[in-house]
Formats: C-alpha cells, sequence, structure tokens
C-alpha cells in the first residue's frame, strides 16, 4: 500500500465537510493541501487512525482513495508532537 499524507485547509469554494462523499458528484472537491508529503507517513496515518477510533476527529472518505480527518489546528499540533 501506498501511502501519502498532507495537511489541507477547508477553504476551498465548492468544498463541503458536510456534503462531501466518495458516493457524490462532490468528491472532486477536496481540502487544499498546504503542505509537502509528510514524513513517516505510516506512522502518522497510524495516530490519525487511533484519533477517530478514541472519537477524538471524525473521518471520511472524501474521494476514491482520500481520505480526510477533521480536526482544529491545536489537536493537529499536539497529535504531531506527541510522535
Amino acid at each position: 500500500m501506498y501511502l501519502d499524507v498532507f495537511i489541507g485547509a477547508v477553504d476551498v469554494p465548492g468544498f463541503s465537510w458536510q456534503e462531501s462523499s466518495a458516493d457524490t458528484e462532490n468528491y472532486a472537491v477536496s481540502p487544499r493541501i498546504i503542505s509537502s508529503a509528510l514524513p513517516d507517513s505510516y506512522r502518522i496515518f497510524g495516530n490519525v487512525q487511533d484519533l477517530t477510533k478514541d472519537e477524538k476527529a471524525t473521518s471520511k472518505a472524501i474521494d476514491w482513495g482520500t481520505w480526510a480527518v477533521r480536526v482544529s489546528k491545536e489537536e493537529l499540533v499536539e497529535s504531531l508532537r506527541s510522535m
């Protein structure tokens, strides 16, 4: 499995967290990438999965093969620092 992790901003015209889904026509509008691919993507992805399992964050498929996790800037910084 190939995996890249990016940080994105949701201020993209046409993007809606509520309406985004891999099963709708809105799937083509994704958050704007504001980082390069993060190092150690598998570890970061595992930590993000833990956040969603602990219900500290919500995630969903927003495109085929693309998952988004909704966290605040503070939660993101805390998660990255804890690595």
